[in-house]
């Protein structure tokens, strides 16, 4: 049965992304990720996410992050993926020429505090660098060297993020 994990708004509010694992929208073609007019609740029918289709890419987590909409995706029936995650022009549903180095591993849970975009998921290493279970980046895509992250079991919640702007650090939970 087709179901949705995920909901984000656009910046102004005016955009309902979905994700989950779905075939189709108000009976319009929507592979697992679609945009949705929040003012009209109609499907936004110009949005459609290239690249990004097969029901073995199932939309686990969603975030928008300034022009980018950040897609967790899990291994499905055993298939490789060739990233756990996904960056997609907000705008315009198009998938963007980003690797977020993360080796066919999925993302379950996205989060950011500034311009840091934090990822949970099942990796140990991420680009080369031993980044167990959270990995960050800084901006919009390059992976931050500075900040080491490793936690010894996978929560099991969802990743969230209280930054401390007098220290200018956040603490994961």
């Amino acid at each position: 049965a087709p179901y949705v994990n995920a909901i984000q708004t656009s910046m102004s509010g005016d955009t309902l992304f979905v994700g989950g694992n779905f075939g189709s929208v108000a009976g319009s073609p929507r592979v697992n990720l679609a945009a949705i007019d929040a003012v009209a609740s109609t499907l936004l029918p110009s949005w459609i996410c290239d690249g990004y289709s097969g029901a073995n890419y199932i939309a686990t987590t969603l975030l928008r992050h300034g022009p980018a909409l950040y897609v967790g995706i899990p291994r499905v029936d055993g298939e490789t993926l060739d990233n756990g995650l996904r960056m997609v022009r907000a705008n315009t549903g198009l998938v963007a020429d980003w690797d977020p180095l993360i080796p066919d591993i999925p993302v379950q849970s996205l989060n950011r505090s500034g311009d840091l975009l934090f990822a949970m998921g099942r990796f140990q290493m991420v680009g080369g660098l031993t980044r167990r279970h959270i990995a960050v980046w800084s901006g919009l895509s390059a992976l931050e060297t500075s900040i080491v992250t490793s936690v010894q079991e996978l929560p099991t919640e969802s990743l969230s993020i209280q930054p401390n702007p007098a220290t200018e650090q956040a603490t994961l939970h």
